[in-house]
């Protein structure tokens, strides 16, 4: 699926007689409620509503033909509901309109379905064609100034130690709003922090997210992109233990989806900057990692909370990273619990104790499924 920024203009032409402004106006605020049928098709296809977005998208491209964008989302709805021949039919329309991300195309596993059809075939062959006449481009490793965004205790002394919580967000989210969510994790005795990525990442209805790593870059650039945004997480350990006094036995990294990825490697990859790592609902990349690495997490605290039911992330990737530190000797405590991909509050209660040399409360946790 593909977003792009749909800016509208609304004009209002309000009438002469003033006994009519009234009715007018309310019925201008009444059609402002009701969302451009793209944005409509993007929210639904978040809810995974795909037949509603496919018949929203429809609904648009009718009177805006040559959106590209629109079309391809079209196609992706329609290869979600195993429409082969209609999802290419709009993905070949998409290409004619302008859409030319072959890349995109290709990685795009909403249109897994259609992959083996010779006019998919067809289509991203004629793009590659086309993409090899056009500059190639080179993704560059270099330094940048990131925000980090700090939220101190309240009656926050400077000359008082303090424990630190850098949190690591998710996939489409961004520092300032995970922060805003968990600020209160800290309590008195902890400095919660959120660092920035460099990654933006366009989200329904045109917002603007931030990931920790280009997906569409390719495997090689994905794995060097990890590794250089756990460079940054370790870097800003730096830099806020040069700023704040930070207890060295009570600074933590906890991260959430993709950020508890990031959190993972950044146990495995910093274990000499911090005392631990939280990590909910994510999971780890066994080719990022070596046998040493693992050792020399053997002295962090790790959690590991998953929820049952995640459909983002499933449980099962919580669940083997889990075993692969079990099975090197790493001490972690695992924490199965009642949910999706989310930070209920039982989480937000456990983690609160657990950095605080709390174990988990029994009760919080489920059964393990099988």
């Amino acid at each position: 699926m593909r977003f792009l920024r749909v800016l509208a203009l609304l004009a209002i032409s309000l009438p002469v007689f003033a006994d009519d402004l009234s009715d007018a106006l309310a019925k201008a605020l009444a059609q402002t409620k009701q969302a451009p049928a793209s944005a409509r098709g993007d929210a639904l296809y978040g809810d995974k509503k795909y037949e509603e977005a496919a018949s929203a998208y429809l609904e648009y491209v009718t009177s805006h033909p040559d959106d590209s964008n629109a079309w391809y989302n079209l196609s992706c709805c329609l290869a979600l509901l195993k429409r082969k021949d209609d999802a290419i039919a709009a993905l070949d329309q998409a290409v004619k309109a302008g859409f030319t991300d072959v890349t995109h195309i290709k990685a795009d596993p909403d249109l897994e379905v259609i992959r083996k059809k010779k006019a998919y075939k067809a289509i991203v062959k004629s793009l590659s064609a086309e993409a090899g006449a056009k500059p190639k481009t080179e993704w560059i490793p270099a330094n940048a100034l990131l925000p980090c965004y700090i939220a101190k205790p309240k009656g926050f002394d400077s000359k008082k130690e303090y424990g630190l919580l850098l949190l690591l967000h998710g996939r489409g989210d961004t520092a300032d709003h995970f922060l805003g969510n968990v600020a209160d994790w800290g309590g008195d005795d902890f400095i919660v922090a959120a660092v920035e990525t460099p990654y933006v990442l366009g989200l329904p209805g045109g917002r603007a997210g931030r990931c920790w790593a280009p997906w569409e870059s390719g495997k090689e650039n994905t794995a060097t992109a990890y590794k250089l945004s756990a460079d940054t997480v370790g870097r800003t350990l730096d830099a806020l233990k040069k700023s704040y006094k930070l207890d060295p036995k009570r600074v933590f990294v906890l991260g959430f989806s993709e950020g508890a990825f990031m959190s993972a490697h950044c146990a495995l990859l910093l274990a000499d900057k911090i005392a631990g790592a939280i990590v909910i609902s994510g999971g780890y990349d066994p080719s990022l990692v070596t046998d040493a690495d693992f050792a020399k997490a053997k002295g962090l605290r790790i959690l590991v909370a998953h929820g049952t039911s995640d459909s983002t992330v499933p449980f099962g990737s919580g669940k083997k990273l889990k075993e692969a530190l079990d099975s090197h000797g790493v001490p972690v405590e695992f924490f199965p619990f009642e949910g999706g991909h989310q930070i209920p509050k039982t989480v937000r209660d456990g983690v609160g104790g657990w950095i605080r040399g709390e174990e988990i409360p029994e009760d919080s946790k489920v059964e393990i499924p099988k």
